[in-house]
């Protein structure tokens, strides 16, 4: 898509661990309140460099969504695989956003929650698009990972 090639964000900053600004003790602090408007909210993702927004998919779609995963992930080839790093236990892949009912359930709940959708206008402008779809997951065991900027 040419649109993604041109694209560019709105400043250049790099980012280190000493610009993280919650640790293990205030790490509630990334919680968004379920009220915050779309000012509040991108105020927030500034401030921290991440949020947590709370209740963004419906128990159902959670539930379905994970289950299409983990199928996945039984299934996946090796072909398909998005390397994460070796021996950490980690699976991660693209999702097409129609390859099932439960990724378009998830879109469509993201396109739609009360906070999330004004906060990436507030972000990104008045016509945010999910531009790529992955997954990560850390099965049990998996070592912890150093901190990263992704």
């Amino acid at each position: 898509d040419t649109h993604l090639e041109n694209d560019i964000t709105y400043y250049s900053r790099p980012c280190s661990a000493q610009d993280m600004t919650v640790t293990k003790k205030t790490a509630v602090d990334l919680l968004l309140d379920n009220d915050a408007s779309g000012i509040e909210a991108a105020s927030h993702m500034l401030q921290h460099g991440v949020s947590v927004v709370p209740h963004v998919f419906s128990p159902s779609t959670t539930k379905d969504l994970l289950a299409h995963i983990l199928k996945r992930i039984d299934e996946l080839p090796d072909a398909e695989s998005i390397f994460v790093a070796p021996n950490y236990m980690r699976s991660a892949f693209a999702i097409d956003p129609v390859e099932d009912e439960s990724v378009v359930a998830a879109l469509k709940e993201i396109a739609n929650h009360p906070t999330l959708q004004p906060m990436l206008k507030e972000l990104v402008g008045p016509d945010p698009a999910i531009t790529e779809l992955s997954t990560i997951t850390a099965f049990p065991g998996a070592e912890t990972q150093r901190w990263h900027n992704d």
